[in-house]
């Protein structure tokens, strides 16, 4: 699954954030906004339109992060690790992840 945001999402306009680098952009047209996989912390990340009226899911956070079932694809059922308007707090959501699974003894 790759994407780009830009291709798929042609009005999103200009990521105003900076998205770390060792995330892949796979996003895609059928989902509601960007996402972006970042394999260490077997998480994705989405970021939604920053006008709030763009949002597909009203009172919905522009950030959410989300964990991955196989590395690969997200669980929709489990409850978000972090949703927030707040970029800082979605980078240190996204931290302690990326820590956990560190942590984890391989299986």
């Amino acid at each position: 699954m790759t994407g780009d945001y830009r291709t798929e999402f042609p009005d999103f306009g200009t990521m105003d954030v900076e998205v770390p680098s060792d995330f892949s952009d796979v996003s895609w047209r059928n989902e509601s906004c960007p996402c972006f996989h970042v394999q260490a912390a077997q998480a994705f990340l989405w970021i939604d339109y920053q006008n709030r009226a763009r949002r597909e899911h009203e009172g919905m956070p522009r950030f959410t992060l989300t964990v991955s079932e196989d590395g690969q694809h997200p669980v929709d059922a489990r409850e978000p690790l972090c949703a927030t308007d707040d970029w800082a707090i979605m980078m240190q959501a996204v931290g302690a992840r990326r820590a956990e699974m560190t942590a984890r003894p391989a299986i």
